[in-house]
């Protein structure tokens, strides 16, 4: 597999990750709480996938 396609898929696996933290915090906020830590990290990790993205754009 040729590193280009290899980093397609890992990006795709952490969007798929990230979006099932956006579900974490929409339910979260339905429900009223979301821990402040979890927000900070969800956050950096929302950040560098928006950087990978824009690499590949």
């Amino acid at each position: 597999m040729n590193s280009a396609f290899k980093q397609i898929l890992e990006n795709q696996m952490t969007i798929m990750e990230e979006i099932g933290d956006i579900k974490f915090c929409v339910l979260g906020l339905l429900k009223g709480h979301i821990p402040d830590e979890y927000n900070k990290a969800l956050l950096e990790r929302i950040e560098s996938t928006e950087k990978l993205l824009k690499q590949r754009i």
